[in-house]
C-alpha cells in the first residue's frame, strides 16, 4: 500500500518535511504548526550552490547508512530529473505563498505530473518501489544546508524508516526559494527513492540500528511528524522528544525490543525512553521487523550518549551497546 505522510506542512513553519513512500493506494495527514529551527542549524555546513548541497545531502546519508549497515544509495539520472521537477515546482509555489505538497496541480506553473509516482515514470524510471521525501530549512546567507535537511528527516520515526529503507536508487534536487515571502524563504530538498521493476528492495543481512557505534552529528530533538506516530501513547512528537533509536531486522521477521537504556555519558544520567513497535503505530505504516526507542526528552547538543538494547528477532535474543554523539549548535 502506498503511504503518504506529511511532516508539518505549514506556511509559518521554520522547517517542513513531507514524505511519501512506495506501492499503490493513498492516504494523508493534516497540517500542524512547527517549532522554530535553531539558527545555527540553518547557517552552517554547506557549500554555496544547490548542486553542492545535493552532494552533501547524499554524502551525509550514505555516511550514516554505511556506518550502520544499511548499505549506500546511488544517484539515478531519471530520479534526479523527477526530483528536479518537483523542487522547481515547490520553489515557484513558495514564491506564491503556497505550502508544500507531494501533489502538483495542473493549473500551476511548473506542473509536470500530479503524483510522485507519475513523475518518476515520466522521467523514465519504471519502478517496483518508489518514495518521495521533502525537507525544508530556512535560508541563511548563501548556505543551502544539505546536511541539516537530511539530519531533520533522520530525527523522526516514519521518515527515518524511509530514508534507511532498501531502495538503493535515489534522485536529489536542492532549490532555494530566495524570492519567496519570509515565511517561505527556504532551502528545498526533494529526495526520490526507487527500486527498478524486476528487482526487490535490498534487505539487511541481520539486525541493524540507527544510530550505531560512532554515529555523530545527530539532531538532538524531533520537529514533530504528521500524522503523529505517538497519538496512542499519550505524548506528541516534537521538540520535547529526543532523536529516536531505530532497530530494523529483515522484512518478514518479528522484532521485539525488550529493554532500552540511554545514558548521558559525561554525567551518567539516564534518559527515559519509550519502547515503540509496529503494534503501537496508529497509522499502520511500520512492519513487525521494525522497532524504536523514543527518548522522552530532548538530548543535549554536542553530547555523547550510550545506548544499551536487548530484545529478540524471531525469538533469538540479541544485545546491542554503542555510543553516539549529537550535533553542536
Amino acid at each position: 500500500m502506498k503511504k503518504y505522510m506529511r511532516l508539518v506542512p505549514s506556511a509559518l513553519a521554520a522547517l517542513v518535511l513531507v514524505a511519501c513512500g512506495g506501492g499503490g493506494g493513498s492516504g494523508g495527514g493534516e497540517a500542524e504548526a512547527a517549532p522554530a529551527l535553531p539558527a545555527a542549524a540553518s547557517a552552517t555546513g554547506d557549500a554555496a550552490g544547490p548542486t553542492d548541497a545535493a552532494a552533501l545531502a547524499l554524502a551525509t546519508l550514505n555516511t550514516e547508512r554505511e556506518r550502520c549497515g544499511f548499505g549506500s544509495v546511488r544517484r539515478h539520472a531519471a530520479l534526479d530529473t523527477a526530483a528536479g521537477w518537483h523542487a522547481a515546482y515547490l520553489k515557484q509555489g513558495f514564491a506564491e505563498g503556497r505550502p508544500a505538497s507531494h501533489q502538483q496541480e495542473p493549473s500551476r506553473t511548473g506542473f509536470v505530473a500530479a503524483t510522485p509516482a507519475e513523475r518518476v515514470l515520466q522521467a523514465g524510471y519504471d519502478y517496483a518501489a518508489t518514495g518521495e521525501y521533502l525537507s525544508f530549512v530556512p535560508l541563511a546567507g548563501t548556505a543551502a544546508p544539505g546536511d541539516a535537511l537530511v539530519r531533520a528527516m533522520l530525527a523522526t520515526v516514519y521518515h527515518l524508516a524511509g530514508m534507511l529503507d532498501g531502495n538503493r536508487d535515489v534522485g536529489i534536487a536542492v532549490a532555494r526559494a530566495d524570492s519567496a515571502p519570509p515565511a517561505y524563504r527556504q532551502a528545498i530538498l526533494a529526495w526520490e527513492t526507487g527500486t527498478p521493476r524486476g528487482s526487490r528492495p535490498t534487505e539487511p543481512a541481520g539486525l541493524v540500528t540507527y544510530p550505531c557505534a560512532g554515529s555523530s552529528g545527530l539532531q538532538p530533538f524531533m520537529y514533530g511528524e504528521s500524522p503523529d506516530p505517538f497519538t496512542a501513547l499519550g505524548f506528541a512528537a516534537g521538540p520535547g522528544t529526543g532523536h529516536p533509536l531505530y532497530l530494523r531486522a529483515p522484512a518478514g521477521t518479528q522484532l521485539r525490543l525488550a529493554v532500552a537504556q540511554l545514558t548521558h555519558v559525561a554525567s551518567g544520567r539516564p534518559v527515559a525512553v519509550q519502547l515503540y513497535h509496529a503494534s503501537d503505530d496508529p497509522q499502520r505504516l511500520l512492519g513487525a521487523h521494525q522497532a524504536f526507542a523514543i527518548p522522552r526528552e530532548p538530548l543535549e547538543p554536542g553530547a555523547s550518549y550510550r545506548a544499551q538494547l536487548q530484545g529478540s528477532v524471531d525469538g533469538v535474543p540479541f544485545t546491542r551497546e554503542f555510543t553516539f554523539g549529537t550535533m553542536r549548535f
